[in-house]
């Protein structure tokens, strides 16, 4: 059923309510990647030259198919996804926060960022954007290929929070503690700790145990120089001691070399 009333076509029904209204049926565009197929919007609509606005179905090889929006040519031209609830991207209810993506092909990949010279995420709050870079995460440049997470605004703080509910270390790098402190006990005077001298520095923090020697009487002490340090023993971190009456306490803090310099800890 077609019907033209008050310059409108109502398609399947006699009461059209825009230009053009079709019910009970599907509108089905031609598909294809120019702008005889699909839905194309006027060009240069609003001046200038070289606007362009689509929706284009088409294949790229064989059945690999896109399904292409398109607003350009100008980096003020955008496009913006206006919902009063949530985005799913993978999942048709998406309840976790705004943006909700959801991989599916077991790999773990769920978002990928590219940039020509850099890439970042941003963080600000609501109307706080200065321009600049506030709270953002990514690659500052491509030439030093460093991945950052950082904090710009002025006066502001970069927290770092994890569960404390348990004894376990939480920041690792490459599987293994940032900063380590371990507590060794009954040392003898060169005790092995199993931590490797090629990826921590080592400084001890704390000790406790006697180190005064008999002297002529049991009132008379003896002066006597007092050792104690970190040795490096093949590849392993040992602490060492002499003039002690066997230590019984070492605390021994040891920190990863992938955030110290040869100065110290960045």
């Amino acid at each position: 059923m077609l019907t033209i009333a008050n310059d409108r076509i109502g398609i399947g029904t006699t009461a059209p309510e825009a230009r053009l209204q079709v019910v009970g049926g599907a509108i089905m565009p031609a598909v294809g990647n120019s702008t005889d197929a699909g839905i194309q919007f006027p060009l240069d609509a609003f001046g200038g030259g070289g606007d362009s606005a689509s929706m284009r179905y088409y294949a790229r090889s064989v059945e690999d198919t896109t399904l292409e929006i398109r607003n350009d040519n100008d980096g003020a031209d955008h496009i913006a996804l206006m919902a009063s609830g949530n985005v799913g991207i993978g999942v048709v209810d998406p309840q976790v926060c705004r943006l909700h993506i959801q991989e599916k092909d077991n790999n773990g990949k769920a978002l990928a960022l590219e940039g020509e010279e850099h890439v970042y995420m941003e963080f600000f709050p609501e109307n706080f954007y200065s321009g600049g870079r506030n709270g953002w995460l990514g690659f500052g440049s491509k030439a030093n290929k460093v991945f950052s997470i950082s904090c710009e605004e002025a006066n502001s703080h970069l927290n770092l929070r994890v569960d404390t509910s348990t004894t376990d270390n939480k920041v690792q790098v490459n599987g293994k503690a940032l900063i380590h402190i371990q507590r060794f006990t009954a040392i003898s005077s060169t005790h092995g700790t199993g931590f490797s001298s090629n990826d921590y520095h080592a400084v001890i923090v704390g000790f406790q145990g006697l180190i005064i020697k008999d002297g002529p009487s049991s009132n008379s002490p003896i002066k006597e120089e007092v050792s104690l340090h970190m040795e490096n023993v093949t590849g392993s971190w040992s602490i060492y001691h002499s003039g002690f009456e066997s230590p019984y306490e070492v605390d021994v803090m040891f920190i990863r070399k992938e955030i110290c310099t040869q100065n110290g800890i960045l």
